[in-house]
């Protein structure tokens, strides 16, 4: 996938606030955009600017109740909530690998909604970066997040639930479990590989109250 490369050549050893931040801000800029749009099928009419600007339009609307002076958490939270209300889950969705199929589509899988994840709270300042591995037995991506100077782990895609309700009707809920989590509980369910150590997570302050 296009994320694998923001892991090559680090340090084992390295800090990972300041590795996270590097990442984050190599990766998660306008380039981002044109490497999705890159990466896209039948999209070859409409210039990059248009796409950008398209993108820069959704994510304005979709950050609008959220600001610069809120707490970190505030941040995290509004972004889960906000994909999970706005973006369906649709395994055939176009573009689905990048975060097009997320601003521009409205559908997505784990790939466009952990890019997604990532983008946005890059907006807000926080720095975010892209997990890949498997979540019981299939290929799944989720993030790494630095809130207050502590490390949690967010899968939006599993906070996506859909139950079926005594009408036979199904009902979107949000599932808070996965929002900030520690690497003790994700593990559980989450098998990173990636071609680095991944930082413990440990830390609750952060995670949902």
């Amino acid at each position: 996938g296009p994320f694998a490369i923001w892991y090559m050549g680090m340090d084992k050893n390295a800090d990972w606030q300041a590795e996270l931040r590097k990442m984050s801000e190599l990766m998660v800029r306008k380039d981002m955009i044109t490497h999705a749009i890159g990466e896209a099928e039948g999209i070859e009419s409409v210039t990059d600017e248009e796409y950008q600007a398209q993108v820069d339009a959704v994510v304005e609307q979709w950050l609008a109740g959220i600001g610069p002076e809120d707490s970190d958490y505030a941040k995290s939270k509004y972004v889960f909530e906000t994909l999970i209300q706005n973006v369906e889950y649709v395994k055939e969705s176009e573009n689905n690998q990048n975060i097009l199929s997320v601003f521009i589509g409205k559908q997505t899988v784990c790939q466009g909604y952990a890019g997604a994840t990532q983008y946005l709270l890059q907006q807000l300042g926080i720095q975010s970066t892209i997990i890949h591995g498997q979540a019981n037995g299939e290929a799944h991506a989720w993030n790494l997040v630095s809130l207050d100077g502590e490390y949690y782990l967010t899968d939006t895609t599993w906070g996506n639930s859909r139950y079926l309700m005594q009408d036979n009707s199904v009902q979107k809920q949000i599932d808070y479990q996965y929002l900030n989590t520690t690497s003790e509980f994700l593990n559980q369910t989450h098998v990173a590989q990636m071609n680095i150590p991944l930082p413990e997570c440990t830390a609750t302050a952060d995670a949902y109250h």
